[in-house]
């Protein structure tokens, strides 16, 4: 329980414990206290990731589960990251994990990273660097939201499709600075 601090857990259960001392006054008063009480205590004890009996901790870096090991990496610009700062990130249906960062578009395959830039004159190429958002449907293309646009990515072709807004067209995107889905 390091990760709460004892003032914080006397604050939650001192409605609960002064409340039974005065049970003899009033009945109705300390039930919702002592029943939000144990309620945490419970998702405590319920929640709280414990090794189960003859599980080794894990070292630094890496996690287990069901039998496997799970090692963590910090990933930066120097293993390829076209900039530190990722505003989303989404793992698709293959696995891939995809990073949307000020500076690009990054696929991640465990590797080594792919970067799509916007491309001026390629229609085909991301309409803008600033990735706000990611988002996968069920067909397996990865919309993404940037500061110049809603992009629709397709993986079998590696291609982008560009939906920006157009004041002649009622039917385009309202503005074309997309911060989210």
């Amino acid at each position: 329980m390091s990760f709460i601090s004892y003032k914080f857990l006397r604050l939650l259960l001192s409605p609960a414990i002064s409340p039974i001392a005065c049970f003899t006054l009033e009945h109705s008063t300390w039930r919702p206290h002592l029943s939000r009480a144990l309620t945490f205590c419970m998702g405590l004890l319920l929640f709280t990731p414990a090794p189960l009996s003859g599980q080794k901790h894990a070292a630094p870096g890496q996690a287990t589960g069901a039998g496997r090991k799970y090692s963590v990496e910090q990933l930066t610009i120097e293993q390829g990251l076209s900039d530190n700062n990722v505003n989303a990130c989404l793992q698709d249906r293959t696995g891939y994990l995809w990073f949307g960062t000020h500076d690009g578009l990054n696929r991640y395959d465990g590797y080594s990273f792919t970067v799509y830039k916007h491309s001026p004159g390629d229609s085909s190429s991301i309409s803008n660097n600033k990735i706000n958002a990611l988002l996968e449907d069920e067909e397996g293309f990865l919309w993404i939201a940037t500061d110049g646009g809603l992009n629709c990515f397709d993986p079998r072709t590696e291609t982008f499709r560009s939906f920006q807004h157009d004041p002649e067209d009622e039917k385009s995107i309202s503005h074309n600075q997309v911060k989210t889905f």
